[in-house]
């Protein structure tokens, strides 16, 4: 469970989630957010324990090395080549060495040919994508992904589906 202050975001949800993928659906303010931040370890819980991988997951930097995270608050800066975002991401996880794990991301993603360009110059859907490979650089075994369609169009939407189904495989 997780209130702030008078108001519960979340009440009591008890969950298993197996491998493949797993979604969550439901209404603004339903607390979606909210769950994914304490299952990924961003927000302390006011009530109850979760584990990931069979452990504990707030500050617990091994099992941080295990799992992506990709918030629905787009937090890239406009100036970073696509590739330097993606290193970025590498060298907060320690990769070495760097260049294969961001050439892998970026490829999977679908973005080789613009990787050089500044993200400033993407649209919404390529920087999402461009999202989605620094969060997939240091190759985890769980990804959590916050709103990961928002801003793409209906060709993007496809594609962005089709690589996360190829992943869960």
């Amino acid at each position: 469970s997780k209130w702030f202050g008078n108001v519960v975001a979340v009440n009591d949800v008890s969950l298993q989630v197996y491998p493949g993928i797993t979604g969550l659906l439901g209404p603004n303010g339903a607390g979606k957010t909210t769950l994914l931040h304490m299952i990924s370890g961003l927000s302390k819980l006011s009530e109850g324990e979760v584990t990931v991988l069979g452990e504990s997951v707030r500050g617990n930097q091994r099992l941080y090395r295990r799992i992506g995270v990709m918030s629905e608050h787009e937090a890239v800066y406009g100036f970073y080549t696509g590739r330097q975002f993606v290193e970025f991401a590498g060298r907060i996880h320690g990769l070495k060495p760097l260049a294969p794990a961001v050439d892998r991301a970026i490829d999977a993603v679908g973005l080789t040919g613009v990787q050089g360009r500044q993200l400033g110059t993407y649209s919404r859907g390529m920087r999402q994508r461009m999202r989605l490979a620094a969060t997939l650089v240091h190759d985890p075994e769980v990804l959590i992904l916050d709103e990961p369609f928002n801003g793409t169009d209906p060709h993007q939407r496809i594609e962005f589906h089709d690589q996360v189904r190829l992943l869960a495989k």
